[in-house]
């Protein structure tokens, strides 16, 4: 399911864990592009802790306009620490 998670709400989306596919982005338009490091590692770190069930989520980031490098990296770095990829 291709869903704007952030703005759902990725606690919202909890009920459906390890029964759908979430296709979701970090949030591109205040996280990546006015976020620290350290929010975006959070963020990574619940969308895998409420939406991950061994694979169910597909982790998207978009680098566009106004995003910070720094912080499409930590996007990456984070989930390969946390889902041991």
């Amino acid at each position: 399911m291709n869903t704007q998670i952030f703005c759902i709400g990725v606690e919202t989306l909890a009920p459906f864990k390890g029964r759908i596919t979430f296709w979701g982005e970090i949030d591109r338009q205040h996280l990546l592009s006015h976020g620290a490091p350290e929010d975006v590692d959070r963020a990574v770190a619940q969308v895998k802790d409420t939406l991950w069930a061994d694979g169910g989520c597909i982790a998207q980031c978009e680098f566009g306009p106004g995003g910070k490098p720094e912080n499409v990296r930590k996007v990456y770095e984070t989930w390969d620490r946390l889902t041991g990829a």
